[in-house]
């Protein structure tokens, strides 16, 4: 079913369909403003994570915490919204492993129930039946991410062996990150998005391969990739990469559900009011 918001006092109208967005400005002369009510949010319900990864942009640990009334939060904040205020989908994560939360499954048929398609993003080493069903039933799209110290091919091979296909998230750093991408993406024909490594949270600084990665992309394309935050920076003098541009901060926000405050994204906790 096809979804339809407008906005006139941002210039904005917007269809989804469940795989994508097309939003146009009514005015084609001006340019669309930052939505008051986004029609995306990244959601944190726990900062709780066993991975252990050392490049954590958050700093989440496995001794953190499952954020406390996650359902009953969910359904006031978007419950008390109109349908065109409501978000057309959101991507649970943010700042923790989401499937460790105790009311993961819950939180995905609540979303789901109000008209709002829930996905996620997990590193896959806690899947239970469970989560599987609830991915076939109510989730528009999983992304499994491809951290070297993890097995993450045995969940990918889960997901498509229920019938479901996730997209793999990588964290481009230095070139042999850049390596990598390119043979995940030879041996995989699943979408690749790519994040960039940001020296935030318990991440250390690197050697950058972000050059490198342009350089590669520009010889070499690839087919089924997008760029995730904090990469705009880097694409916007890249014209030769036919990307449609846009800040995501006028279309999306991120919330993390221990204070039910709304933020620009993960990567800037500057608060965004409503």
């Amino acid at each position: 079913m096809i979804k339809k918001r407008i906005f006139r006092e941002h210039n904005y109208s917007a269809f989804f369909n469940e795989e994508s967005t097309l939003r146009f400005a009514l005015d084609s002369t001006k340019p669309i403003t930052k939505l008051e009510y986004p029609e995306f949010y990244d959601i944190a319900i726990n900062n709780k994570c066993n991975a252990n990864c050392p490049w954590c942009y958050v700093d989440a640990k496995s001794d953190g915490e499952n954020f406390e009334y996650i359902l009953d939060k969910i359904y006031t904040l978007f419950g008390n919204m109109n349908e065109n205020q409501r978000p057309f989908s959101v991507a649970i994560g943010g700042h923790g492993e989401p499937t460790l939360h105790p009311d993961f499954c819950e939180f995905i048929w609540v979303l789901r129930s109000l008209g709002i398609t829930p996905n996620y993003t997990t590193n896959g080493q806690h899947l239970t039946e469970e989560i599987i069903e609830y991915t076939k039933k109510y989730v528009g799209g999983v992304a499994v991410s491809t951290h070297d110290h993890l097995d993450w091919i045995t969940p990918y091979q889960i997901f498509v062996g229920n019938n479901i296909t996730p997209h793999l998230h990588m964290i481009i750093s230095d070139n042999v990150s850049v390596h990598k991408l390119y043979d995940i993406a030879a041996a995989y024909k699943t979408h690749l998005v790519l994040l960039p490594y940001q020296t935030l949270g318990r991440a250390k600084p690197v050697e950058s391969g972000f050059g490198f990665l342009f350089e590669m992309l520009k010889k070499h394309p690839l087919e089924n990739i997008s760029f995730g935050a904090g990469f705009l920076p880097h694409l916007k003098d890249k014209p030769w990469l036919n990307l449609s541009l846009y800040d995501e901060g006028l279309f999306s926000a991120y919330l993390k559900m221990d204070d039910m405050k709304v933020y620009n994204s993960s990567f800037d906790l500057t608060e965004r009011v409503l």
